[in-house]
């Protein structure tokens, strides 16, 4: 929930969170920490948030497989249990809520052995009411179980990744008056925040706020708007009745001038709105949310359009696993995955293939990296009632607990369907489906645009569906040249000329122990997947990327290694190693700083690639850099070799036919930019 924001001062987040604030009626209990676990027998003590499947479902099969991870059985799955005291004196007249934020696949809520609830979906957050489950003055035990299953009624079916069990993200007991603002509301704040005209001069929004109490019970709802300073630019109060329909929100309109846009990377400005809802009878609440004002729209001819500045999104796709931890991230962890992001100049993230964290929303609102959001409907999808019940849930849990957020201007609804090709796939009229979804998707929010990714170009069917279209291309690794980027998007655009189009995918695998000289194309399937040719196939796929700046963004796959259980390639089994940074996040690779040099613009730098292959043979080699100095200089134990070298228009640097004597090469390359120095280099032994 957003009443507890990293938007607020931190005094003021110290208070809420320990429950003492005056005037604020709702505590939220953090029931993160020590858990009782247990799965077929085994009981242990753990911390949550926590997954079982830390080490195994990225441990990889013991044989090769073509089975993708979302059903994989190579890893434990089943049901488990999480259990623990609720350490909190329950008062007389409060009601209580229990909210967690994500438990994968279903979970089960029980308080004192009696069921709150049951969530089906591994992205979403759940709420659930429990004050009559809970005994005054006596111990409240609260149960949850998790199953992570394969259920082929819940999305997704299918996908490259493991689906890892447990209770991952962080869980709360909400405390509030017999009067709120609704946290069971599909567990979203409560309040909706739409922006309905906004200019450079003015806005417009509407306020709809979810009342849950006894119906009829008068109550004021006020509004502040405050800018970053906390100052108060705008309030309204409404005086109203506690709606028959929980459903119905009380809506109010108001108009702000002027204003501060919300711009991106360039100046993310975020102001906050608290609601707070009062009645006769002493009930409060307030919720605090962010608001950044924004227009945002796809093009098909100038790309992706931000408050009427045009630009192509330098974006990259996550998956949400560490090593060693599985989901189950800290906020700390999150936070370097996001500064890796913001430090190699990334603008974009597309949130593959799932909705992600509060958290990383939040970080994203503050940093200026615009989303893509995206339901997880991977691959395939189903015609029968209960799935699709399912996935459009699963889209309206992520509208309504994650609209709010600037960041998020697209939403994305399915990621190459018609992938699989088995009998039950063919009895499905998936195009029926999706479009159903896209409409729906409409209903639930007007103001941002559809998108998708395919992989089908010749299925204009599917790819006429959203209301934009990307493709995921992987020219140079999935057969092809990296040089044949260029004429892949083309061949898109040109069968889709009326909407914006984007590269949803687009990368290469690499082992930063496995090394090559001179390159050559390695296979996918194989063991070797040298650092070396993922950086080149960047750098030729991004060269073609450059030259056609009418694509709204182009999406790295994949900003980290992660988990996918069935893969047996690379270095590592259970391993997609087509990060720009490795799976543990130590290590960024070369073509982390290719796009350094291209994207970050404040920061200037030179990077000496092929470090990690320290011993090699002698001979003449090229030696290769990436710097955003218009030239640079290269020495060899000490002696400078061949001219000063102009950067290209990637910002790459060549020495051809460099030698290198049998024995250490200390080799260094240098530049200056701005009046300051720049740096890097390795030792190469030779034999």
């Amino acid at each position: 929930m957003k009443q507890i924001s990293s938007l607020l001062p931190k005094t003021l987040i110290a208070f809420l969170l320990s429950g003492c604030v005056i005037g604020y009626a709702r505590e939220v209990h953090d029931l993160c920490g020590t858990w009782d676990f247990s799965l077929g027998g085994t009981k242990e003590r753990v911390t949550v948030p926590h997954t079982w499947n830390a080490k195994d479902a990225a441990k990889g099969p013991k044989s090769s497989s073509n089975a993708l991870s979302v059903q994989s059985t190579v890893y434990r799955r089943g049901k488990a249990t999480y259990t623990r005291e609720i350490p909190v004196t329950i008062k007389a007249g409060k009601r209580y809520f229990v909210r967690g934020e994500g438990a994968s696949i279903v979970s089960e809520v029980f308080v004192n052995d009696k069921s709150a609830g049951k969530h089906e979906g591994a992205f979403g957050a759940f709420c659930y009411e429990v004050t009559d489950l809970l005994k005054p003055g006596a111990k409240n035990t609260l149960k949850i179980t998790v199953d992570n299953t394969y259920n082929d009624d819940i999305v997704p079916l299918s996908g490259d990744f493991s689906m890892f069990g447990g209770l991952y993200r962080p869980v709360a007991l909400i405390e509030t008056d017999a009067l709120c603002i609704s946290p069971v509301y599909f567990a979203s704040p409560g309040v909706i925040i739409k922006q309905e005209k906004v200019s450079r001069s003015s806005a417009e929004i509407t306020v709809e706020t979810m009342l849950d109490g006894k119906a009829g019970t008068p109550a004021d709802v006020s509004i502040s708007v405050k800018d970053a300073t906390g100052k108060v630019v705008k309030s309204l109060k409404t005086s109203t009745t506690v709606p028959a329909n929980k459903e119905e929100p009380v809506k109010q309109k108001l108009s702000l001038a002027p204003v501060k846009l919300w711009q991106g990377r360039e100046n993310p400005y975020l102001y906050t709105v608290e609601v707070s809802v009062t009645s006769g009878d002493g009930s409060s609440d307030t919720v605090v949310q962010p608001l950044g004002l924004r227009t945002a729209k796809i093009t098909a001819d100038k790309g992706f359009d931000l408050n009427g500045k045009m630009h192509t999104l330098h974006g990259v796709s996550r998956h949400q696993d560490l090593d060693g931890k599985g989901w189950a991230l800290s906020k700390e962890d999150e936070e370097n995955d996001i500064k890796l992001m913001v430090d190699m100049g990334v603008d974009g993230l597309r949130t593959a293939h799932y909705p992600q964290s509060e958290h990383i929303y939040d970080l994203c609102d503050k940093y200026g990296i615009v989303v893509w959001s995206e339901v997880s409907a991977i691959e395939k999808v189903r015609s029968r009632p209960k799935f699709i019940e399912n996935m459009k849930l699963q889209a309206k849990e992520m509208v309504l607990q994650h609209g709010n957020h600037p960041s998020i201007c697209m939403w994305g609804i399915f990621n190459e369907i018609f992938h699989q090709t088995s009998a039950e796939d063919k009895k499905v009229d998936m195009v029926a489906v999706l479009k159903d979804m896209n409409a729906y998707m409409h209903t639930l929010d007007k103001s941002r645009p559809t998108v998708a990714a395919t992989n089908q170009p010749d299925n204009a069917s599917l790819n006429s569906i959203p209301d934009h279209l990307a493709a995921n291309l992987y020219p140079g690794w999935y057969g092809g040249t990296p040089e044949s980027m260029g004429a892949k998007i083309d061949s898109y655009r040109k069968k889709n000329p009326k909407r914006g189009f984007g590269v949803s995918e687009y990368g290469h695998g690499a082992d930063i122990g496995t090394h090559e000289y001179p390159l050559k194309p390695p296979s996918p399937s194989s063991a070797k997947h040298p650092e070396e040719w993922q950086a080149y196939g960047h750098e030729m796929n991004y060269r073609e990327i450059k030259k056609r700046p009418q694509l709204f963004g182009t999406y790295v796959w994949c900003m980290f290694d992660f988990a996918s259980a069935n893969r047996k390639e690379g270095a590592r089994a259970g391993i997609n190693d087509k990060g720009l940074v490795t799976y543990d996040r130590k290590t960024c690779k070369d073509a982390y700083y290719f796009y350094k040099a291209n994207w970050n613009t404040t920061d200037p730098m030179i990077y000496l690639t092929s470090k990690r292959y320290t011993n090699r043979p002698a001979g003449n080699v090229e030696v290769k850099a990436y710097t955003t100095a218009p030239n640079a200089e290269l020495y060899i134990n000490g002696k400078k070799v061949g001219k000063t070298e102009k950067a290209d228009d990637i910002h790459v640097v060549h020495w051809k036919d460099v030698p290198l004597k049998a024995g250490t090469n200390k080799v260094e390359v240098r530049a200056s930019q701005g009046g300051k120095k720049l740096t890097d280099s390795c030792v190469w032994t030779c034999s």
